[in-house]
């Protein structure tokens, strides 16, 4: 019998990104790749890598002394397909409001949830 791989191996998930001081100030993103190379991207702050995650560990004091790692990053779903990931993550998006991702859809960059609104 194959034993289950660990979270960070998943591929195919929606997450849930939280802030380490306000509980509130959450992000919900998906990937293809495997979970802890993207929250890899995410929380590595010496890469030049684009992510409205680290833009918030930039910006926040909290987070930024709370040293955020894979545990402030949580699977809300595994699927099976990258398509099923998209519109897994809108619809978990739209049930959720999460706040980083409210800002991000008033700025138009998540153009998926068009579909949903």
């Amino acid at each position: 019998m194959k034993s289950p791989s660990p979270p960070s191996l998943y591929t195919n998930v929606v997450y849930l990104f939280t802030c380490a001081v306000k509980a509130h100030i959450t992000y919900i993103g998906y990937t293809s790749r495997h979970l802890l190379t993207r929250v890899e991207e995410h929380t590595d702050l010496t890469k030049n890598t684009k992510s409205h995650v680290k833009s918030h560990i930039l910006a926040c004091d909290g987070c930024r002394n709370a040293d955020v790692s894979f545990d402030d990053f949580t699977v809300l779903k595994h699927y099976s397909s990258e398509m099923d990931c998209k519109v897994g993550e809108a619809l978990a998006i739209k049930k959720h409001r999460p706040f980083i991702n409210k800002q991000l859809f008033a700025n138009g960059a998540s153009m998926i949830l068009n579909i949903w609104t």
